[in-house]
């Protein structure tokens, strides 16, 4: 059993899988691929607290989990829309929209491992995600 003092170390992983593009609404979005976002954003809009508006619309789902490797929460997160990507592959020929994955790992004093297996990078492919890893070490703060 991991005790809480050492669950706090671990590393957070919040991998989000991100479709964005123009033309289109995120209610479009969430009506033709059957999943509910985390987060929406149409371009031209400011988010709420933040200067900047979105350039382009766009439409989340996301994970965070605590752990050691990067592949378990992006397994989680490809789990969340894998049933659903002939839709998804649908909405993106029908809107010229496009698809990517967002990995932020925050460090807090241990490592975390950063490769996905076989099955993730076809899964990635499939849904024709690009991805892309931030990490950020705060174990020295």
């Amino acid at each position: 059993m991991v005790r809480q003092a050492d669950r706090t170390r671990q590393p957070i992983i919040r991998p989000s899988f991100v479709i964005s593009g123009e033309g289109w609404t995120p209610d479009e979005c969430s009506r033709l691929i059957g999943i509910a976002p985390d987060e929406t954003g149409t371009r031209g809009e400011r988010p709420a607290g933040k200067g900047m508006p979105f350039l382009d619309t766009r439409w989340e789902v996301r994970v965070e989990q605590r752990g050691h490797y990067i592949d378990g929460p992006v397994r989680a997160l490809l789990d969340r829309v894998w049933d659903r990507r002939s839709e998804i592959e649908a909405f993106l020929d029908q809107t010229g929209a496009s698809t990517y994955v967002y990995c932020a790992v925050s460090l807090f004093g241990e490592p975390a491992g950063y490769s996905l297996s076989a099955e993730s990078i076809r899964r990635l492919a499939a849904l024709r995600a690009e991805f892309s890893l931030d990490i950020v070490d705060y174990s020295e703060s």
